[in-house]
């Protein structure tokens, strides 16, 4: 998967903001739908950088961010 999306960064960064979700893992194994690889690259195509969503209690705590509500900000090129 590291090799598709770049590295394992990346991947971790998709996971973390909702973009991915495991569909099988188990062991070493873990496996992603593809429909979901391939919109998590248009969002990264179009500019987005996956953001960890932020939790109930998290959000209280901190200021509003530049991000919406998917755990992403835009950039423009």
């Amino acid at each position: 998967m590291d090799d598709v999306l770049g590295s394992r960064k990346l991947r971790e960064e998709m996971v973390d903001a909702g973009w991915l979700r495991p569909v099988v893992q188990r062991h070493k194994l873990t496996l992603y739908d593809s429909g979901e690889v391939t919109r998590a690259w248009a969002r990264i195509l179009a500019g987005e950088v996956p953001r960890p969503r932020m939790t109930i209690s998290k959000a209280n705590a901190e200021s509003p961010t530049t991000g919406d509500a998917h755990g992403c900000e835009k950039f423009s090129k």
